[in-house]
């Protein structure tokens, strides 16, 4: 609540574009980069009970790059003051860039670059295909939320259902 009400008082919040509905400008001003918070208290919780190893560094640090891109995209609405953030297809490069860095820790850890299909039984080789899959996966996996989040806030119901699970 503290960290909600920063962002309130600084008017660190949501810009409305002119041709939404009318039921959507209820949001305008809703407090934004609220997975700052998120991130800082999982780096903390991570760095406590860490081994640091590779892996799990490397899980980290694609979280925080990831959560970087998302603050970017949210530092630009905030300074032109317009719900337009950072371009899609910086995004997609911007992933791109995380996807080589998750490929040499791959690398690194000697990982097999082959998908196991359990219906067929088949060990399919993707070769260098591996480093689109690998791609699919974190841009799928940061883009998921923009997906269920729709103008009534989906994100919510989804995020408590994936929270339930892993709990």
């Amino acid at each position: 609540p503290k960290f909600i009400e920063f962002l309130r008082r600084n008017e660190f919040g949501q810009h409305i574009r002119e041709e939404l509905p009318e039921g959507h400008r209820v949001k305008q001003g809703t407090p934004t980069m609220g997975g700052l918070l998120i991130l800082v208290v999982a780096t903390v919780a991570f760095l406590a009970v860490s081994k640091y190893k590779v892996p799990a560094l490397t899980v980290l640090l694609v979280t925080l790059a990831c959560g970087a891109i998302g603050f970017l995209d949210d530092f630009i609405k905030l300074t032109h003051r317009r719900s337009l953030g950072l371009r899609g297809r910086w995004k997609l490069v911007l992933l791109a860039l995380i996807t080589v860095g998750v490929g040499f820790a791959a690398d690194h850890q000697d990982l097999p670059t082959s998908v196991f299909i359990p219906v067929v039984h088949w060990n399919v080789e993707l070769s260098y295909g591996w480093y689109v899959l690998i791609f699919l996966v974190i841009a799928g996996t940061v883009n998921g939320v923009n997906l269920t989040d729709g103008l009534d806030g989906l994100a919510a119901g989804t995020g408590i259902i994936a929270l339930i699970t892993f709990t």
